[in-house]
């Protein structure tokens, strides 16, 4: 776990730039655990962000397809939870550890009957000084929305890329289309949650 400036809920809708920063502690923490873990290639960030609910819906199992999909090509550091943290703060964990990617699932904003949307941004290299222009998102990770399976196929395919041309974000192309997901990931109508 590592933390960001943020205190509470409160504090975390009222100052969104503390919960892009971590707490010295947790930036001293992760420099000293990446020089003993080593470098890697891929560091998996959790946060609830907006909603808990999706969160702990989705997250781990976003987070253990991409270690399946992903796994026999690159490294993984140990995955990070973040409570209260927004998407930059994937930024400054990468940029502590040394990781050559960062990933958040961050849980989005509830309402439109969509409270356990999921998100998942990454960013190639990315560091403190990474803009929202470097990063790649993949938005509505739910079964009413874009299915976990769906979504860990999409990633695994655009991180994938992303490694092969070393950038990621608006220059980092997405030619996946839904009926490619279908064919690549065959979902019944329940998986996709449309019953």
């Amino acid at each position: 776990e590592a933390k960001s400036l943020i205190t509470d809920k409160l504090d975390y809708l009222l100052h969104p730039e503390r919960g892009r920063l971590l707490t010295p502690e947790s930036e001293a923490f992760l420099k000293n655990a990446g020089h003993i873990w080593g470098e890697r290639d891929i560091v998996i960030v959790i946060s609830d962000g907006l909603s808990a609910v999706a969160a702990e819906s989705h997250a781990v199992e976003v987070a253990r397809g991409l270690r399946q999909e992903l796994g026999d090509t690159f490294s993984f550091y140990p995955v990070v939870v973040v409570p209260f943290g927004r998407v930059k703060i994937a930024d400054a964990i990468s940029d502590a550890l040394g990781a050559k990617m960062a990933i958040i699932l961050l849980g989005e904003r509830p309402g439109l009957g969509a409270k356990d949307s999921l998100s998942a941004y990454f960013t190639y290299l990315a560091r403190n000084s990474s803009v929202d222009s470097d990063r790649n998102c993949v938005s509505n990770i739910r079964p009413g929305g874009m299915p976990v399976p769906w979504a860990v196929r999409k990633l695994s395919v655009l991180m994938r890329e992303s490694f092969r041309l070393k950038l990621s974000g608006t220059t980092l192309k997405d030619r996946l289309t839904l009926d490619d997901l279908q064919r690549l990931v065959p979902l019944s109508t329940d998986d996709r949650g449309l019953t």
